[in-house]
C-alpha cells in the first residue's frame, strides 16, 4: 500500500509542478516580452525594470516569482545565441544597453508537494529563462495606410537631424545604425511637412517651419478602391497588408477634406496618445505594366501633373506620428473632385520606432516586431 501511495503522490506532483513550471514561464515571457516593447522606446534603458514589472505582475500560484536577474544583449537569430552587454548585477548605463536589441529575464519559484509530503518528501524550487527580441521586421506591414511619399523624406530628415549635408546618401538603404539611433532616441527631430502632389510639390517655407519640406501622394490600396470616399475609409479606419516590392496606383484630385477627415477619425483611437501611421516609401515610380495592390495596371512611367496612371514602388514601410493636418490655404476642406484649386493637404508629423506585426526581416528601419525569441 505504501509502495501505491508513493507512486500516486509522485504523479500527482509531478503534474503539479509541470503546470507550475508552465505558470512560471508564462511569467518569464511577458516580462522578456515587455522589456523587448521598451528597447524600441526612447526610455529604452528603463527596459529591465518594465520588464520585472511585468514578471512579477503574473503571479504564479498565488505567489509573486522572484526575478534572479535581468540582462541587456543581443539575440542572434541565425544561430539562436543571446550575447550579454550589461546585467542588473551592475550599473548598466544608457550608453552600454544602447545596442542591445534584446533581454533576457531568470526567475524563480517554489512551492510545496501536496502527497509526497506525507512521504517525508521536500518541497520544489523551479527556474525558467526567457529571451524577449526586438526584431527587425522589413516584410508585408498589416496596417498600411493609403499614403505614398518618397524615401529621402526619410534619409534627408536624419541627415538634418545628425548635423549631415541635405545630399549625404539619400538613396542609402539599409539604414545606418546612426540613423536607427535617432529614429528611437529623438524621433522629433525627424520633423517633415508633406504636401498632397508629385516630386515638386513640397510645404512652402511658411507651412514647413523647422520641418523638412517634402510631399506626398494619395493611393489606392484595395481592389475596387476609386475616389476620396474610398481614401478617407482607408485612413480611417482601413488597415492595408503591403511591403517593399508592391506597387500602390496614385490616386488623382484634390484631397484635403479626406485626409483631415480620415485623419481625425483614426487618431481617435489613439485617446491621448501619439497618432502613428504608416505609409509607403518610395524610391522609384513602378515599371509600366505592373500590376498594382489595387488591381489596375500601371501605364505611365513617370509622374505627371495631374491625373493618374503611374504606380509607386514601395522600399520601406515607414512609420509616423501625425500632428495636424491642414491644407494650403489653411482650412482643410478641399473635397477630392480634383478641381485643380491649389488647396492641397498638408500632414505635419515626425518618423518614429512602431511596434508592427510583420514577419521578421533582416533589415532594420521603423518598424520592430518584439518577440519571444526564446
Amino acid at each position: 500500500m505504501t509502495i501505491v501511495l508513493g507512486f500516486t503522490a509522485m504523479a500527482v506532483d509531478l503534474s503539479q509542478m509541470a503546470a507550475y513550471r508552465s505558470e512560471l514561464q508564462r511569467a518569464a515571457d511577458a516580462g522578456a516580452h515587455a522589456g523587448a516593447i521598451q528597447l524600441t522606446k526612447t526610455r529604452y534603458d528603463s527596459a529591465a525594470a518594465i520588464a520585472t514589472a511585468f514578471a512579477q505582475s503574473n503571479v504564479v500560484f498565488g505567489k509573486v516569482p522572484t526575478v534572479d536577474l535581468v540582462e541587456y544583449g543581443n539575440w542572434n537569430n541565425a544561430t539562436g545565441t543571446f550575447t550579454v552587454l550589461c546585467s542588473t548585477g551592475v550599473t548598466c548605463s544608457a550608453a552600454t544597453v544602447k545596442p542591445a536589441d534584446a533581454i533576457r529575464i531568470t526567475i524563480h519559484g517554489s512551492g510545496t508537494n501536496w502527497f509526497a509530503g506525507i512521504l517525508g518528501a521536500f518541497g520544489f524550487s523551479i527556474t525558467t529563462k526567457a529571451v524577449g527580441w526586438a526584431a527587425p521586421t522589413v516584410s508585408t506591414s498589416g496596417c498600411v495606410k493609403p499614403f505614398a511619399a518618397p524615401y529621402k523624406m526619410l534619409t534627408v530628415a536624419l541627415n538634418r537631424a545628425r548635423g549631415l549635408a541635405d545630399t549625404y546618401n539619400p538613396t542609402r538603404y539599409p539604414l545606418e545604425q546612426a540613423d536607427l539611433d535617432i529614429i528611437r532616441d529623438n524621433p522629433t527631430a525627424l520633423k517633415v511637412c508633406l504636401k498632397q502632389g508629385p516630386t515638386g510639390t513640397v510645404c512652402t517655407a511658411a507651412e514647413t517651419g523647422t520641418a523638412y519640406p517634402g510631399n506626398f501622394q494619395a493611393v489606392d490600396l484595395n481592389v475596387g478602391d476609386n475616389g476620396a470616399s474610398d481614401y478617407q475609409a482607408n485612413i480611417a479606419s482601413g488597415c492595408f497588408s503591403a511591403g517593399p516590392g508592391d506597387a500602390l496606383y496614385a490616386e488623382s484630385g484634390n484631397m484635403a477634406g479626406p485626409t483631415s477627415s480620415g485623419k481625425d477619425a483614426w487618431c481617435a483611437n489613439f485617446a491621448s496618445g501619439a497618432c502613428v501611421m504608416k505609409a509607403a516609401l518610395y524610391l522609384n515610380v513602378a515599371p509600366i505594366g505592373t500590376v498594382a495592390t489595387d488591381g489596375q495596371t500601371c501605364t505611365k512611367g513617370a509622374e505627371q501633373a495631374t491625373g493618374s496612371g503611374w504606380c509607386y514602388q514601395i522600399q520601406m514601410i515607414g512609420s509616423f506620428v501625425v500632428t495636424s493636418v491642414t491644407s494650403s490655404n489653411g482650412n482643410g476642406n478641399g473635397n477630392g473632385n480634383g478641381n485643380g484649386n491649389g488647396n492641397n493637404p498638408i500632414i505635419q508629423g515626425y518618423f518614429t520606432n512602431a511596434v508592427d506585426g510583420g514577419a521578421i526581416g533582416t533589415i532594420k528601419g521603423t518598424l520592430q516586431r518584439p518577440v519571444i525569441a526564446q
